[in-house]
């Protein structure tokens, strides 16, 4: 496809990564103790049984998207996402050039939800996935115009300046702190045609409206642990002011979507609690530590949290935010501001 620099192996060949068993790395008082200590060989580290990364600097704390019931937790998401958004896969304005053919970007990709569905819907384009699992569908599932490429985006993207017209990112921002965020939107935009579109979608660290008082607390619970990782729960839903900051990014937009949570709610209100659950016990390792509540207390936390979800009528955002990298990228030198 003409668009990967440096030496890469594409699906079925592991990505080498460089590793290092040096403990006092920027990332060491994320230890949480010992529950995320694991041999420095092992792309992975099993608690609780469940698998989870176990790569240097690697500050994602959710377990890894090839698990089944991880795995439906994000396609229900998907699912979930996409209907509030009236079936509309993505904002930016790209549904013409996506039936001409273009190519496209889908970082953190994880099991490849929303890659699939989008390479199904657009067969004339051309579309990769990136993300550090080393596992996505079998070659002879996958449709003939997506790639799929290990690879650790913490170490940038390996890819040439201006290869795609889309970079698309959903659910991962978690994984960077502010620094390494602005890190990651700069390579986001080097890698995008000028004139082509960059696009976040995330769900915001918080609910609104009525919520009860155990999901209360694991909310707070959760907002300690992203300050402790160093990542800001604010950045959820100020992606725009980032975009804004990079200096190369025009047109900007923000589409923000209310999901419920709850049986109040419907079908989908019902489906959203079983999502959130499950996330909550996809986090059941690092919030177990930062409530201090052993495996059973921290179990009925989320029972109380099922019924509280019937009973109060809780909602929460996701934002979509796109922009538009400008064409002539020499004038946007001087225009980069901080956030």
């Amino acid at each position: 496809m003409g668009v990967v620099s440096g030496k890469l192996r594409w699906k079925s060949f592991q990505v080498l990564r460089t590793r290092s068993d040096n403990k006092s790395n920027e990332n060491a008082h994320l230890d949480l103790n010992e529950v995320y200590k694991a041999d420095v060989l092992e792309d992975c580290r099993t608690i609780s049984g469940r698998r989870y990364h176990n790569v240097q600097g690697v500050q994602y704390f959710l377990p890894l998207a090839d698990e089944s019931r991880e795995k439906w937790r994000l396609e229900t998401l998907s699912m979930i996402w996409k209907n509030a958004h009236n079936g509309r896969r993505f904002s930016a304005p790209m549904h013409e050039k996506l039936e001409k053919g273009a190519r496209i970007l889908d970082v953190g990709c994880a099991a490849g939800s929303w890659l699939l569905d989008m390479a199904i819907c657009y067969p004339k384009s051309s579309f990769v996935g990136v993300d550090i699992s080393s596992e996505f569908i079998p070659e002879n599932e996958k449709p003939k115009n997506v790639i799929y490429l290990q690879y650790n985006v913490l170490d940038g993207l390996p890819f040439c300046d201006s290869s795609f017209d889309m970079v698309y990112e959903r659910c991962l921002i978690s994984a960077f702190n502010k620094s390494r965020l602005i890190t990651f939107i700069e390579e986001c935009v080097r890698v995008t045609k000028p004139g082509g579109w960059i696009e976040s979608h995330e769900m915001e660290a918080m609910f609104r409206g009525e919520v009860g008082p155990t999901t209360k607390r694991l909310l707070l619970a959760m907002n300690d642990f992203l300050k402790i990782k160093g990542c800001d729960a604010r950045t959820f839903s100020t992606m725009s002011e980032y975009f804004a900051a990079n200096g190369k990014i025009e047109n900007i937009g923000v589409e923000k979507n209310s999901i419920p949570v709850g049986s109040w709610a419907g079908p989908i209100g019902a489906l959203s609690v079983e999502a959130i659950n499950e996330g909550w016990l996809s986090l059941k390792p690092v919030m177990q530590i930062t409530l201090g509540v052993n495996d059973q207390e921290y179990n009925g936390l989320l029972g109380q949290v099922r019924i509280e979800g019937s009973k109060y009528r809780a909602t929460y955002r996701t934002h979509r935010v796109f922009g538009q990298k400008i064409k002539n990228v020499s004038e946007s030198e001087n225009h980069r501001v901080a956030v």
